[in-house]
């Protein structure tokens, strides 16, 4: 699509299956955010999440990871920034993410600044380790919260039950800190559910 939009495209991989990635906007130029995809299907069956009835398929290659990027690309997209939050968790994917990152920052390849990447998760404490041993000071890192009590995240985040929020705060405090960083929080909010004041507070 013409610059300023917001734009989604579906892939057909080579065994039939499909993935969508995304193209932001980014505010004021002609780049643009890539959302890419790191499964097909997804396993954690968040409430509000439409892959996530599909359950998970299975996992994508490091090649059909990083092949987003050049793919958005071939299609004249201008990603600047990559945000792991298409279809699938990918720190039920991790080894794969890690490959197609090292992949992608590879001076002999795209050679992309690792500051440019951003992981999306629902907080999986052993990928959130594996993240951490890479030692990339630059790597942006975002949580899904979407809820501050475990009850309501429980009930729209299926995953809180074997990561309630104590853990994933333990685990976010063992991730390593460095100066002018912090985790990115996303909440999807559903009016009438935890989008009042008290939710707010929390």
């Amino acid at each position: 699509g013409p610059a300023g939009t917001t734009a989604k495209c579906r892939l057909r991989l080579t065994d039939g299956s499909a993935v969508e990635m995304v193209s932001i906007p980014v505010a004021g130029g002609q780049s643009s955010t890539l959302c890419v995809s790191t499964q097909v299907g997804c396993r954690q069956a968040c409430a509000f999440c439409e892959t996530g009835r599909q359950g998970l398929h299975r996992q994508l290659t490091p090649a059909e990871i990083a092949g987003q990027w050049v793919a958005a690309r071939r299609l004249g997209w201008q990603p600047r920034n990559l945000v792991f939050m298409g279809m699938g968790e990918p720190l039920d994917n991790t080894e794969n993410l890690i490959a197609a990152l090292q992949a992608l920052t590879d001076p002999r390849g795209p050679d992309l600044a690792r500051e440019r990447f951003t992981v999306c998760t629902a907080g999986l404490p052993a990928g959130l380790e594996r993240l951490a041993a890479l030692g990339w000071r630059h790597l942006g890192l975002s949580i899904s919260l979407n809820a501050a009590d475990d009850a309501t995240r429980d009930r729209l985040t299926p995953r809180n039950r074997q990561t309630p929020l104590a853990a994933l705060q333990a685990a976010l405090a063992a991730y390593p800190q460095r100066r002018n960083f912090a985790p990115g929080v996303n909440c999807c909010l559903l009016p009438g559910l935890h989008d009042n004041r008290d939710d707010v507070r929390r």
